[in-house]
């Protein structure tokens, strides 16, 4: 029977921070490739299709604002459940969210520019 986990850390780091790090509290991670349709190729049927450049964003959401601009190299690592991951980033963008309670948070958006490590 699977079990439910929870993550329990996120952060961003850089040398671009006073402290060198903001702490998180969710993030969401996508990984992605561009898909080529190579049934013309072969059998013509479902599933034909060849996976290339792989890309991936994550989004990063924190109380606390990360003293990041957009184009500044991060490097961002999370624990879910208990697998660490970490992948190479650049700051693709930044939102700040304001709720109708007045409760502010602050949303960073990183692209990943490598491949990164889950352990």
């Amino acid at each position: 029977m699977a079990t439910a986990c929870c993550g329990d850390t996120c952060s961003i780091t850089t040398t671009e921070f006073a402290d060198a790090t903001a702490l998180g509290h969710s993030f969401t991670i996508d990984l992605t490739s561009n898909e080529i349709d190579v049934r013309a190729f072969s059998s013509g049927t479902y599933g034909d299709w060849l996976a290339c450049s792989a890309s991936g964003t994550i989004t990063f959401n924190s109380y606390v604002r990360p003293q990041v601009d957009v184009n500044d190299v991060v490097t961002f690592a999370g624990n879910v459940c208990s697998e660490a991951i970490s992948f190479p980033t650049v700051v693709s963008g930044q939102s700040i969210n304001v709720d109708a309670k007045g409760v502010v948070e602050f949303t960073t958006t990183l692209r990943l520019t490598g491949s990164g490590t889950i352990t």
